[in-house]
């Protein structure tokens, strides 16, 4: 199963990202030591769990999130849990 990424940073809902195109525009900028790049590498192989906590805190990316991962997101925000996942809740888990 191919994995879903989306961008998500409390001020709106979830959005479905491409991260191949992440990648590749810094890759073509020169920027392979960019900070999200470094990490993506280092976290890849790491649970989806593991990965969202510590993408989602950093750069607001997510890899197959659940609704949990959403609320805790939105717990981290400050915002109330239900806030702009409530189409998400309605789909997963």
């Amino acid at each position: 199963m191919k994995s879903v990424y989306y961008f998500y940073d409390g001020s709106k809902p979830p959005e479905v990202i491409n991260l191949d195109d992440l990648l590749h525009m810094s890759k073509n900028e020169g920027v392979m030591d960019d900070p999200f790049v470094k990490d993506h590498a280092l976290f890849k192989d790491e649970s989806d769990k593991y990965y969202n906590q510590v993408m989602s805190f950093n750069y607001y990316i997510m890899r197959n999130p659940t609704a949990e991962d959403f609320r805790y997101a939105n717990h981290v925000f400050g915002l109330p849990l239900p806030t702009n996942i409530a189409d998400f809740e309605k789909v997963a888990n």
